[in-house]
């Protein structure tokens, strides 16, 4: 032990860290096992970017009694690379308050994350799908809803009233404008509105246990729009002269529409080395109907580094006993020096739908086919990161057409069906994020 401790900390010293690594680890294999060899074994790893590893050895010090500031601030930016904010800010606290200035000078009790977004999604469903022929041959009825370019605004804080206690508050604001087309005897009225949207969000993350961390979360959205609606009226139906056709009336009004959705959630995560399971799971209530999420996520490094990481998710989403089983697909890392990246697509059939433990929600009635897009970051600084997201959605819509089945008395009798059309939104959002 005597030769190990001195060898140890010779090639410390001399910054050494790839022969610190392999010679520790050899002595540990042979049961030559103390404090400072876990010290420096994890403080070589850090130096060659292998934070799991450093996490390892530098914990099993701290918890045999050496808590060292030294140890301790290595410990911080060990958990803060492996990307463990929760295990981070424990840490951090333990510090004394000289060293916590040094690392983060702009640290206040009331706020430690301010971010800001904005972007705005560009629909091809108005040039694409406002030519149909809504009522179709029998010139009964129909209508469908164009969906249009939209605009969106957020801006949110994080705050860390205790150790082991995170709080995110955001509120976002959305503007989607829309068209509601109407058509009966070959006749067609359009009405152009703007739906608005103003959703708020609140997270908690706790902190249960080293790398265990419990976040409940709730999501409130209100939308209110006004636009037109049909009314068969019976009394006015009047056959022609011929008896080979029939003209249908409508009372066409408009009015104004308000919805108060939300959406509950629960995720629980748990750190095991170099990767991150999760089970999740939401209850919601979108457009007029109930929603249920369950299921299980996995955060994974290969390279026992921060530079590559991916993350799979698979659930199932249930509406109106209707069970559709969803995968989301990621992978990113460091492209270059500041500047990271990630690649990302969700398959299966998506409707009122909620990711990221329910801060983003899908609450289009259209259905989402294929969903990919890419999100780079790039931190100028440890307290500035600017954002930029592309998002490509294919969607598939339903319009409402009535068909002519039968005659009763040369009346014709008919029934609803509804026909599927195809259209795709581009998204694009920019942000800013400040660390305190």
């Amino acid at each position: 032990m005597r030769y190990a401790d001195k060898k140890s900390y010779e090639l410390y010293n001399q910054g050494k860290w790839n022969e610190l690594i392999a010679y520790s680890e050899n002595a540990i294999s042979k049961k030559i096992d103390f404090i400072f060899l876990r010290v420096r074994l994890g403080v070589a790893y850090y130096e060659t970017g292998k934070y799991f590893d450093a996490i390892i050895n530098l914990k099993r010090a701290f918890d045999q009694g050496y808590e060292n500031p030294f140890v301790i601030e290595n410990l911080y930016y060990s958990y803060l690379q492996a990307g463990r904010p929760n295990d981070a800010e424990f840490y951090f606290y333990k510090l004394p308050n000289e060293i916590r200035e040094k690392i983060r000078p702009l640290d206040n009790s009331f706020m430690t994350e301010l971010n800001a977004d904005a972007g705005t999604g560009i629909s091809n469903d108005k040039s694409s799908n406002s030519g149909v022929d809504l009522d179709g041959a029998d010139n009964v009825y129909g209508e469908q809803i164009l969906y249009d370019n939209y605009f969106f605004l957020n801006a949110g804080f994080k705050q860390k009233p205790l150790r082991w206690l995170s709080i995110s508050y955001s509120y976002n604001y959305l503007s989607l404008k829309k068209t509601k087309e109407i058509m009966y005897n070959d006749s067609r009225i359009s009405d152009d509105y703007t739906q608005q949207q103003q959703q708020f969000y609140n997270e908690y993350e706790i902190r249960a246990g080293d790398g265990f961390v419990i976040s409940p979360s709730g999501h409130y959205i209100f939308t209110k729009d006004n636009t037109v609606y049909a009314n068969y009226d019976s009394l006015s139906v009047r056959q022609t002269k011929g008896n080979d056709s029939v003209l249908y009336y409508y009372t066409v009004t408009k009015r104004e529409s308000i919805q108060d959705n939300f959406v509950l959630s629960l995720n629980l995560s748990k750190q095991f080395y170099n990767y991150k399971a999760a089970v999740h799971g939401s209850f919601s209530y979108l457009n007029g109907a109930h929603q249920t999420q369950f299921g299980a996520s996995l955060t994974a490094y290969p390279l026992k580094k921060n530079t590559f990481y991916t993350f799979s998710d698979l659930l199932v989403h249930t509406q109106n006993s209707d069970h559709q089983v969803i995968f989301f697909q990621s992978a990113g890392g460091k492209l270059y020096k500041e500047l990271w990246g990630e690649v990302f697509a969700t398959f299966g059939r998506i409707n009122n739908y909620n990711e990221q433990n329910g801060a983003l929600v899908f609450n289009n009635p259209d259905v989402i086919k294929f969903k990919l897009g890419a999100e780079f970051n790039y931190y100028f600084n440890k307290n500035l990161s600017a954002s930029l997201v592309y998002v490509y959605q294919k969607r598939e819509k339903n319009y409402l057409i009535y068909k002519v089945y039968a005659f009763n008395n040369l009346i014709p009798l008919s029934r609803p069906e509804f026909v599927k059309l195809d259209y795709s939104v581009n998204t694009i959002l920019a942000g800013l994020k400040l660390y305190f």
